[in-house]
């Protein structure tokens, strides 16, 4: 990833976030996704090993907001596109 496409993720994730999104999943999904995407390109030098294991394991957290950072995060960190996340993110939605 270069730092276009790095800027161009984080900013679209941002703006999906603050423009009057009201749903808790869809914006911690999205804080998630940004989180990942600066982990990626930042090759895993930023943050400890806990700031990295804790979102991997939301996944299986009950509460769905806190599922969808776990979700968001790893979108973030394998790479997904904007559009790949988004899916990604009605797939998880109930």
């Amino acid at each position: 990833m270069d730092e276009r496409d790095f800027e161009a993720r984080i900013n679209a994730a941002e703006a999906i976030r603050f423009l009057g999104n009201d749903n808790p999943v869809v914006d911690r999904f999205w804080e998630g996704f940004a989180r990942g995407v600066r982990r990626l390109y930042h090759d895993m030098q930023s943050g400890t090993e806990e700031g990295h294991d804790i979102p991997l394991t939301e996944v299986e957290n009950d509460d769905p907001a806190a599922r969808a950072h776990g979700y968001g995060y790893q979108a973030g960190l394998n790479g997904h596109d904007i559009e790949a996340a988004r899916k990604l993110l009605e797939s998880i939605i109930d």
